[in-house]
Formats: structure tokens, sequence, C-alpha cells
């Protein structure tokens, strides 16, 4: 029997492939798939080439590249920061969202998961997480968390939420959506 680091290994050869698959048919490579998922989850603190580079564990150069061509194909556009003339953000276009509902819709049909009963999709879950986390923790990686599980995240009241770090306001989906800055809640 496959050891669970193999089956985990498979899944996720398996889910690159049909990637791929649908990256030939949009002519783009799966650097770039893996961009449009990363900005599709990520938070506005987040939503920078810096913060994607870190999150792929790709060079600068890559992630330049695959910015202009994911801009040049009108996937994703640049907004500089209201704050920082310096940084900018990568926002996603509506064609991108397109074509990341084909992924979602090819490879994580909503029925994938559904024949197993919710205690087992909770336990494997949950066992997911504390493998992420130790590896993440025994290799020294971000956690790139939801906002919501951050040492940082407050409730304030009914849908209000802030962000202990940058002292901001956060809207209700964005405590959802992944960090850059995250460091898990004790």
């Amino acid at each position: 029997m496959p050891s669970s680091l193999d089956l985990i290994e498979r899944i996720g050869q398996l889910i690159r492939f049909e990637q791929r698959e649908i990256g030939v048919r949009e002519d783009l490579h799966p650097i770039h798939i893996q961009v449009l998922q990363y900005l599709d989850k990520c938070n506005r603190y987040s939503d920078t080439p810096l913060a994607l580079s870190h999150y792929l564990g790709s060079t600068k150069g890559t992630i330049s590249q695959s910015i202009l061509v994911l801009e040049k194909k009108q996937l994703i556009k640049k907004v500089p920061d209201n704050k920082d003339k310096r940084v900018v953000h990568l926002k996603l276009t509506p064609k991108a969202k397109k074509v990341l509902l084909k992924i979602d819709e090819q490879i994580f049909t909503d029925d994938l998961l559904d024949k197993y009963s919710d205690h087992v999709n909770n336990t494997v879950n949950k066992t997911l997480q504390s493998i992420l986390k130790d590896l993440q923790t025994r290799n020294n990686h971000r956690t790139f968390g939801q906002c919501s599980s951050c040492r940082f995240f407050t409730k304030e009241g009914e849908n209000k939420y802030r962000c202990g770090l940058t002292s901001e306001p956060l809207k209700l989906e964005e405590t959802v959506k992944i960090c850059l800055e995250h460091e898990p809640s004790k």
C-alpha cells in the first residue's frame, strides 16, 4: 500500500496534469495557471509580485516573465498602490476568472468529495492541514493562511473585522483570503 505522502503527491500530479491540459487550450504554461490561482485566493496585502514569488517558490525573474505574459493575454492588470507608488498590485481580469472557472469545473467537480461523509472529509482536511503546518514549520516557510486564522485577526463585532498588523478594516470576504503576513494564532 502506498504511503500517505505518495498518495498526496500522486493527487497533486493528477491535478497538475489537468491544469496543463487546460493551459494548453488557453496557451498558458503551468506557472501561469499557478499565478492566476494564487491571485484568486490571496488578499490585498499579498497580491504583489514579491508575495507571489514567496508563495510559488519561484525566482523574481520567472514571476516577472509570467506577469508580462499574463498582462499581454489580458488575464491580469497591474494596479499601483495608493500609499506606496513603488508597490504594484496584481488583479485578475474577468477573462482570467473564466479560465479559473474552467479549471475548477474540470478538476474540482462539486461531487468529487460528496461520496464521503462530513466526518471523513473533516478528518482528512484536519490531517492535511497538520501535515502542511508541520512541513512549513520544519522548512521555515511562510504559512500563507487565511486571515481568520491569523494571530493579527480581530473580530470587532457583527461582520466587523480588522487586521491587527495594519490596523485596517477587513471585509467579510477578505477574512477567508490567504496572506503573506499570516502568523497562526496560538
